[in-house]
């Protein structure tokens, strides 16, 4: 895997425009308020477009509104459902931003989380993404302290150690930080498999460090009500029918094919390997992660 040069303050200046992608089907009841916490950033410099995966409901007429209020907001209505994996790669490839975080419909972010992490970005010139820390909150925006923060940073960790801190914790929700697009053509298109979050982020672990804003200016939806049907869902989401019955197996795998096919060296992948496998088998699950 080819790695990006270190962007530096002076390369992508002082308020360079964030894109914020927006994938989004059938997400009505929550969309509104998930809306607002993005046109109200305190960041001068926004893009946000919104690719609507032809939702049934109230989606399309809350976007258009918002649409008209803020010409910031681009809104695209897919004809057909494109499966959530090609909407996310649309948003993305249809954006310009330096750097680019995707958004959810039932997620916020605080006015200042944008500033915040630009900040942080261009003061860690190794990092590819910039998370903050993050609250666990349900539909009616009910925090959830029982679900741990774990988002994190790397900076000043070996290669080794950075690789340990992703498959050593839990809620993965790195790839959903801000992220630079130079890294980010290097990694996708996303994986059109089970756990692509979490396979991005392997890929972008290789390329450079995380850091971390402290504050919880991210809050990250939880659904309460259980999935009627499961395998159902997936299919809405992925637009074709989808195989449940190993899962996290075929996403250790890319996973490992992720590390083990990239330009590391052969000691470097003999110890991931080892210590994926002792991590995955209660060996030694909890390392370097100080969480």
């Amino acid at each position: 895997m080819t790695h990006p040069s270190p962007a530096s303050p002076s390369t992508i200046g002082r308020h360079p425009l964030v894109s914020i992608g927006f994938p989004v089907w059938n997400g009505d009841v929550l969309l509104s308020r998930s809306l607002e916490s993005l046109i109200t950033q305190d960041y001068p410099n926004l893009e946000i477009l919104i690719s609507d995966n032809a939702s049934t409901d109230s989606t399309q007429e809350i976007c258009e509104s918002f649409a008209r209020r803020d010409p910031r907001i681009r809104y695209v209505r897919q004809e057909t459902n494109l499966g959530m994996v090609k909407n996310f790669n649309y948003v993305f490839f249809n954006t310009s931003g330096p750097l680019f975080f995707w958004h959810a419909h039932d997620d916020l972010r605080k006015p200042e989380y944008t500033s915040k992490c630009v900040a942080a970005l261009l003061q860690n010139p190794t990092a590819v993404l910039c998370n903050s820390a993050v609250e666990f909150i349900d539909e009616d925006g009910r925090i959830y302290h029982d679900w741990p923060d774990y988002n994190f940073s790397t900076i000043g960790d070996s290669i080794l150690q950075r690789v340990h801190r992703l498959y050593d914790h839990m809620h993965w929700v790195d790839m959903v930080g801000m992220i630079r697009r130079e890294a980010l053509n290097l990694c996708l298109p996303w994986k059109d498999v089970w756990g692509a979050d979490v396979i991005l982020s392997a890929k972008l672990s290789l390329l450079g460090d995380f850091c971390k804003v402290e504050e919880p200016l991210f809050q990250s939806g939880l659904r309460t009500v259980k999935f009627r049907n499961l395998e159902t869902t997936l299919e809405q989401l992925y637009d074709k029918p989808f195989e449940l019955k190993q899962p996290y197996t075929g996403m250790a795998q890319e996973w490992l094919r992720t590390y083990l096919g990239s330009d590391l060296s052969a000691e470097d992948k003999r110890n991931i390997f080892a210590d994926f496998v002792g991590t995955l088998a209660f060996m030694k699950p909890r390392g370097p992660n100080p969480n």
